[in-house]
């Protein structure tokens, strides 16, 4: 008998990470909310900067229960929920491909790409990919690219013809400024800003990948005038201590200077790739469900100061834009390549989550599964 799968692919935060020495839950649990703890860096190669505490997948976080009846932070718990019955009611069958959201982009597209042949797909079978925000990005490269290395790829379509159906939702596919604040400032979890704080995003390897394209790089003067940030100039990085120039000794500084230079140049493939004009028509008219949400204050334009003879940025209120809290409506507009294939878009007023997790908004995905 055919398959028929549904696999959810989870944005960012959205895989569990463990010691792989110990099997001890690192990201995330309840006391990560509350306590200062061991980040969950990586280590930028030839330095001391990060850890070398080997962090491996463990699932889709469903949600954490920090003080029971009081506080459950969700996760992609409801949204599993709700694809479980979506499944059995279609006689489909739920999987799910985690990935380390901190890793360079390319990894994470080859572990989906394992999880995709672990099926053994033969010519009848049907795949259903439902994927969020980050989980969406990676798959808007592999339909194209396929598992090829943004180094040397080429337009193949390898990862669409393996797909009878994709969902894309709340997909950054223009960058995000925000990680700029993610690497300078940290960000909290619960009451804790140790877990996730500025050198835990400046060793991530994807904060890099998240940031826009050259030129797209737009800052507040102390005027208020629109600028470049200039983040694509490593010798900025370099002058004003900025992501892991802050936490490199003197004898580091070279090495990190080579690491964020390889992981701009990545980035800049990554984003050019994604933006390249058609040069072989898709095999297929893969059928695509684009939702972008709107209508919530999101953070875009970081505001410049100079302070001790360096320029330093910070995001407030006046550098907020329209979007869903966390993904822009820039970034959010579909890639030109979507027009090839059997495309719908449609735009929502929920949030960043909301737009995937609630009852309302699924109907949608529903009813684009089902025709």
């Amino acid at each position: 008998m055919p398959q028929k799968i549904l696999l959810f692919i989870p944005g960012y935060y959205g895989s569990k990470l463990k010691e792989k020495s110990s099997g001890k839950i690192r990201w995330a649990k309840a006391s990560n909310f509350l306590f200062s703890q061991v980040g969950v860096s990586t280590q930028i190669p030839g330095t001391e900067i990060g850890s070398d505490n080997e962090l491996v997948i463990d699932g889709v976080l469903r949600n954490v229960l920090i003080f029971p009846a009081l506080w459950d932070v969700d996760s992609y718990g409801k949204t599993l929920t709700l694809l479980d019955q979506f499944a059995v009611d279609n006689q489909m069958r739920l999987e799910t491909a985690a990935y380390d959201w901190r890793d360079d982009f390319h990894n994470s597209v080859l572990t989906i790409d394992q999880k995709i042949k672990s099926f053994n797909l033969k010519p009848d079978d049907e795949l259903y990919v439902v994927s969020h925000s980050t989980g969406a990005l990676l798959m808007a490269y592999y339909i194209r690219y396929g598992t090829q290395d943004v180094d040397d790829a080429v337009e193949n379509w390898d990862g669409l013809k393996k797909l009878t159906k994709v969902a894309l939702i709340a997909p950054p596919l223009h960058g995000l400024m925000i990680l700029m604040r993610d690497m300078e400032d940290g960000t909290r979890v619960g009451i804790n800003r140790s877990l996730l704080s500025g050198l835990e995003y400046s060793t991530f390897k994807s904060s890099y990948f998240f940031l826009p394209p050259r030129g797209e790089d737009i800052a507040l003067s102390e005027s208020k005038e629109k600028v470049s940030l200039d983040i694509h100039d490593i010798n900025k990085w370099e002058k004003n201590h900025w992501g892991p120039f802050k936490y490199a000794k003197p004898n580091e500084v070279a090495t990190v200077r080579a690491f964020v230079q390889k992981y701009m140049s990545r980035s800049e493939k990554f984003h050019a790739l994604l933006r390249a004009p058609i040069k072989i028509n898709p095999p297929k008219k893969l059928p695509m469900l684009h939702m972008r949400g709107l209508g919530h204050e999101t953070k875009e334009y970081a505001s410049l100061a100079m302070k001790d003879g360096m320029l330093s940025y910070s995001f407030d209120k006046e550098g907020q834009v329209d979007g869903d809290g966390t993904v822009t409506i820039r970034s959010g507009v579909p890639l030109e390549y979507f027009k090839a294939l059997d495309f719908t878009t449609i735009d929502s007023g929920l949030g960043h989550l909301d737009i995937l997790a609630l009852p309302e908004s699924q109907i949608n995905i529903w009813d684009f599964l089902k025709k």
